[in-house]
């Protein structure tokens, strides 16, 4: 079973286009050590029951491979092949997966060789679990985004031969798709993502067709790798969890933005607290992602649960948007269904310095205290409720007027709507908010 593709000259991450061959010369060692490439076992070990893999290469030429393994202790050669071959040749690297808590593979090559660019990690071990797989992708006017990601997913042979379907729910009602068998298409009115989600999860559900779900966003650059990536690992957790992809920064490709978050043990008043926040992907930050952390919920922009999941903690909370994400993932957390991430699984996103507003504002004191009041205990959650206060206060020094206001109507929702919010995210009492 394939694990995972790679992409000999990090194309996106790098904004190159992408290479048929490499070709490296004959005084040269070129290491493939790259957040995208690397196999990073100690998440594998800890999460999956897999205990063996190979990293596979098609090469031609006179040199050495190598198959590095790095932990913050050592680093060793742990398999090496000598190639002579003037046509390209099938090259298999394999190991046994270390219990190092700290540990990530890489391959090196030294000589005068040409690499075909369709190299892929991959085990001959059976997978516990066959996904089935539906992607739901909510949409509100994002044309661009969201046909330039189908047409990248359709362009894909891994794609086309998966498991996967995607689900587009539209609430804007203009993007008029095609439906296909890999692709299901839904007009409604504005729900916000939240409702849009719901919507594609309820639609996939009554197909009775899928083991599993996956939240994306529209506004992304995909690597559909990513994917088959998250399909492969999932396939071998014998317990239930949930998956979190990363995301990387759309304007700064070798930047990662998030790779899961805490919302109730933040310190960050009611913000929640990213884990690796914007961090470069070098080689110091990579093997210190090496080893597995836990987090408290994975944002929307990739997300993948279960069907036992649904069934265990049902559908998320109607808030439009802002926080719909966090409160599903502390649900499925405190139901005992942690989310896990893996490195190198991830998508590109614009980050949240050009989406502030006053409108989000609304939405995050409103939505961010129903979840202190919902998950956080007292002491949190008053303390939380005296930020805001607080925020209010000195925004009447400043003359903040315009700010006082929404913040001030997104308490007092709290206060006197807070089993209405369903009433509040349909789009005509958004079209009156504010």
């Amino acid at each position: 079973m394939k694990l995972a593709t790679l992409d000999l000259n990090n194309s996106i991450y790098l904004e190159k286009e992408t290479i048929k061959t490499f070709k490296n010369q004959a005084s040269e060692t070129t290491t493939f050590d790259s957040y995208h490439n690397t196999f990073f076992e100690s998440y594998w070990k800890k999460y999956t029951v897999l205990g063996k893999a190979q990293i596979n290469i098609n090469i031609k030429g006179k040199g050495n491979l190598n198959l590095i393994r790095e932990s913050k202790q050592n680093k060793n050669i742990i398999a090496q092949v000598q190639f002579d071959n003037k046509d390209l040749a099938l090259q298999t690297l394999h190991f046994d997966l270390s219990n190092d808590e700290y540990s990530r593979l890489y391959f090196s090559v030294t000589g005068e060789c040409e690499i075909e660019n369709t190299s892929y990690w991959s085990t001959t071990q059976d997978k516990v679990k066959n996904i089935k797989l539906a992607v739901i992708m909510c949409t509100f006017n994002k044309q661009e985004y969201i046909k330039r990601n189908l047409d990248t997913l359709f362009k894909n042979q891994d794609f086309l031969q998966s498991n996967i379907e995607i689900f587009v729910v539209d609430n804007a009602s203009n993007l008029n798709l095609e439906e296909n068998e890999q692709l299901h298409y839904f007009q409604q009115g504005n729900f916000g993502g939240a409702g849009g989600f719901t919507r594609g999860l309820v639609e996939a559900r009554q197909t009775k067709n899928f083991s599993h779900y996956q939240f994306m966003d529209d506004d992304i650059l995909l690597d559909p790798d990513s994917l088959q990536r998250a399909v492969a690992y999932m396939s071998f957790t014998e317990k239930e969890y949930a998956f979190s992809g990363a995301m990387l920064c759309l304007d700064n490709k070798n930047h990662l933005w998030e790779s899961g978050a805490d919302f109730t043990s933040s310190p960050k008043n009611l913000s929640p607290q990213s884990h690796f926040h914007d961090v470069e992907l070098n080689q110091e930050n990579l093997l210190e992602m090496s080893q597995p952390y836990e987090f408290e919920y994975g944002a929307w922009w990739f997300n993948m649960f279960s069907e036992k999941a649904v069934e265990k903690v049902g559908l998320p909370i109607p808030f439009f948007i802002r926080g719909d994400d966090i409160e599903y993932g502390i649900r499925l957390n405190r139901a005992g269904i942690q989310t896990i991430n893996l490195p190198g699984v991830g998508v590109w996103h614009e980050t949240f310095h050009s989406k502030l507003s006053f409108w989000l504002t609304y939405y995050n004191t409103r939505n961010f205290l129903i979840i202190s009041l919902l998950h956080d205990n007292l002491l949190k959650m008053y303390y939380k409720i005296y930020k805001v206060l607080k925020a209010v206060g000195s925004d009447l020094l400043f003359f903040q007027y315009e700010r006082n206001i929404v913040i001030l109507r997104g308490l007092k929702d709290v206060v006197f709507n807070f089993g209405k919010i369903h009433k509040l995210s349909t789009p005509k009492s958004q079209a009156k908010l504010f």
